[in-house]
């Protein structure tokens, strides 16, 4: 053996390398196996998705991509005309407004927005550029109104990016400049103005009618000087009370010294107190829901409000009550909590609630969230009334007896029987005899047999919790 060993040496050797190298290949075509068994997997179930999506009705392909493609557009524009419906009431009054403007002129435009807010000619790639310079504006969508707007404003008054603190400048540019650039300017003006009259109930002039114009596109609303806000309160004070007045709604002082309207004192308002102007803008948003909130109380015809208030959503409770945190922010939309104290019938305070959850198709989202009910007529005291008058007449039989025999026996000593008493004394007789017949009739066919004791009442006091919902300005 050993001969053969060392006789055989190279041999043994490749031999030995030879098989190592073998099973390393079989381990390697084991793997690759796997693999490919894997791979093979793989592509049958491809296959079979395959099969199933050419299968499918309708099949994919490039014409059902395209049409997904435009259902995907479709739904951002539902999506987005949603989200719409939550910014503000008046939009009606804002695109009564665009729809009326006409297109503005070419003198205080850059050849940019020239070449932008031109009629859009299909052969205008034909055209050269005398050519194209010809052609008019045409009228501005909203959105790019708003363009136009600020980047007029960025030009003549600088950056806009600060909006509360150039409010003022904002109007003051809109008013005095910008509407130039329009020719029709005043009757655009006069058609948000009569639009939104039917939807807010706050009285619009000319000292605010484009500060209300501004604030529904969407621009930070400039507060008024102390004398304008006071007399502005006391006309939006006056127009809630002829609401509330034409639609039987009793308004008490409470509920008519809302939300830092004057209370008592010419002086005694949220401009004179020092709040912010931030603040006195919240004061003329929850003013304009107050006096929506009395058009839903007039139309369920709720009898008597007795308070309304904003609950406090205190961010920073160490604050304490102020203006800034009536509001709780939820996503992309502001939630204000109102309570509102009244007095009416069940099916008015029914009617009042269900009106608040229809008040989406006009544009305004209220959420009810609790209505807490008192009865104020006490139906025990109208229980205890009826079985009074009931013991009354079954004791009229013997009592009754006694009086008219004492009556009988001074009307005999009395010389001069006027006709008055011998009326009266018919009267009673008459009334003795239909007592004794009630009395001999059995229970069931007793007069107001039946008939509703407890619950008679109809006046209930009601406290209700709402949520007003809004989008917020900034989304």
């Amino acid at each position: 053996m050993n001969r053969f060993t060392k006789k055989n040496m190279v041999f043994i050797s490749v031999l030995s390398a030879s098989g190592a190298v073998a099973a390393i290949l079989l381990i390697f075509a084991a793997i690759v196996l796997f693999g490919l068994l894997d791979s093979m997997g793989e592509t049958k179930n491809a296959r079979a998705r395959v099969e199933k999506l050419t299968r499918a009705k309708p099949a994919p392909g490039v014409e059902n991509e395209e049409r997904i493609k435009k259902d995907i557009e479709v739904y951002k524009d539902a999506a987005k005309g949603i989200r719409k419906g939550f910014s503000t009431p008046l939009q009606p009054a804002v695109d009564a407004f665009i729809k009326e403007l006409a297109a503005p002129g070419t003198q205080q435009m850059s050849e940019d927005q020239q070449e932008r807010y031109r009629v859009r000619d299909p052969k205008i790639d034909e055209m050269d550029d005398a050519q194209k310079k010809k052609l008019p504006m045409r009228k501005l969508t909203l959105d790019e109104f708003k363009e136009f707007y600020r980047e007029r404003f960025e030009v003549e008054c600088g950056n806009y990016s600060d909006q509360r603190k150039d409010a003022l400048s904002t109007q003051s540019f809109f008013i005095n400049n910008f509407r130039k650039n329009f020719s029709n300017w005043q009757s655009a003006v006069s058609k948000f103005v009569a639009t939104a009259r039917t939807i807010t109930a706050e009285p619009i002039g000319t000292t605010n009618a484009v500060a209300l114009l501004l604030n529904a596109m969407g621009f930070v609303r400039a507060v008024p000087e102390e004398a304008e806000f006071s007399r502005l309160m006391e006309d939006y004070r006056s127009v809630i009370e002829k609401k509330a007045e034409k639609g039987k709604l009793g308004m008490q002082a409470e509920a008519a010294n809302f939300m830092l309207g004057n209370s008592g004192s010419q002086n005694d308002n949220a401009v004179n107190r020092g709040y912010a102007a931030a603040d006195i803008r919240d004061v003329f948003f929850h003013w304009d829901v107050f006096g929506n909130i009395v058009d839903h109380l007039c139309n369920g015809k709720i009898k008597i409000l007795h308070n309304i208030r904003v609950r406090d959503f205190a961010e920073n409770p160490e604050e304490g009550r102020k203006l800034g945190n009536f509001r709780e922010t939820v996503g992309s939309y502001q939630v204000y909590h109102y309570t509102v104290e009244v007095s009416g019938s069940m099916e008015s305070i029914r009617a009042f609630c269900q009106s608040l959850d229809q008040s989406w198709k006009q544009r305004r989202f209220y959420v009810v969230r609790a209505v807490t009910l008192y009865a104020e007529e006490n139906g025990a005291a109208i229980l205890m009334k009826q079985e009074a008058i009931a013991k009354s007449e079954n004791n009229s039989g013997s009592g009754e007896e006694e009086v008219s025999r004492g009556r009988r026996l001074r009307r005999r000593t009395t010389q001069n029987n006027s006709d008055d008493a011998n009326n009266q004394q018919n009267e009673e007789d008459l009334r003795r005899q239909e007592a004794e017949r009630i009395k001999r009739m059995k229970v069931h066919e007793r007069p107001g047999y039946g008939a509703v004791l407890i619950g008679i009442g109809d006046m209930y006091r009601a406290f209700v919790d709402f949520d007003y919902v809004v989008l917020d300005k900034n989304q």
